[in-house]
């Protein structure tokens, strides 16, 4: 089965029902659209005590939309439940939910997939994460978002807002069931999930055809972005200094985002349990 896979909280059902509409209406229909929710709190979730009313005006357009209750690790439902359940033949979609999912984006990321005959995962949205000239990483956001058809082992970071496709086989065993990031790096998903791709040795194909295929919902309803990337502000001059140390730090990774911070811890985690 191609299911799709995403998660919500209890503050952003609203948004939620906005970005399954639109998985209902691509142009390649996937056979379950499984949105994991949480009765318990954890994190900015107050849990999702009752399935919305929507569900049922939704289905009324395709009957292929499903809420499960599943354990609360907060983003981290969007594709872990869905991994330990799918059968060795199902091919697992993961999305966000404050995204509006142009009809063409899942049809692009099945082609690409199939392109590569399923070896590989197929991300939209790519960053590459790269090096100074004292071969040192670079901060988080002077990473580019890869914006050409490329296939990747390492040094990437794939971004949930343009949607990943991949099946049980493209991670090892180990990895689905390990439970570390509660404590480790609970709010940056999208780096764990990339360190365990790229250590469970599978390439990752980039499918910058999806990129322009998804638009996402302006909305401060507990957004990770404002404390995972910076935020400038000031006069004119003021703001131009102010880029210009932003630039020069990232480069030189001095410049720390929560999300610089949580990939040493990833990786020191990794590191030294192998």
């Amino acid at each position: 089965m191609l299911i799709v896979n995403l998660t919500t909280t209890h503050s952003r059902l609203d948004l939620c029902s906005i970005t399954l509409f639109s998985l209902l209406n691509q142009s390649m229909s996937p056979d379950k659209i499984r949105v994991w929710i949480s009765e318990e709190s954890y994190l900015s979730d107050q849990g999702v005590k009752k399935i919305p009313d929507f569900l049922l005006k939704l289905n009324k357009f395709n009957d292929i939309v499903e809420f499960v209750y599943t354990k609360n690790t907060g983003p981290y439902r969007k594709i872990f439940p869905a991994l330990k359940i799918a059968d060795e033949n199902d091919v697992l979609v993961y999305a966000d939910d404050d995204v509006v999912y142009h009809k063409e984006w899942l049809e692009k990321l099945f082609s690409t997939f199939n392109k590569y005959k399923r070896m590989n995962v197929v991300a939209a949205r790519v960053r590459l994460k790269k090096k100074n000239i004292f071969n040192k990483y670079k901060s988080y956001v002077a990473y580019p978002i890869c914006l050409t058809e490329r296939t990747l082992s390492r040094d990437y970071i794939i971004t949930g807002l343009g949607g990943a496709i991949l099946m049980k086989k493209h991670i090892a065993t180990k990895y689905i069931y390990m439970e570390d990031y509660i404590e480790i790096a609970p709010k940056t998903d999208d780096l764990w999930i990339s360190e365990i791709i790229t250590l469970s040795k599978t390439n990752v194909t980039t499918c910058p055809d999806a990129i322009c295929c998804f638009t996402e919902i302006n909305h401060s309803n507990n957004a990770l972005s404002a404390n995972n990337n910076p935020v400038l502000s000031g006069g004119v001059l003021s703001l131009f200094l102010k880029k210009f140390i932003l630039k020069l730090s990232s480069y030189f990774g001095v410049n720390k985002t929560n999300n610089d911070v949580a990939a040493r811890k990833i990786y020191n985690h990794f590191h030294d349990a192998l």
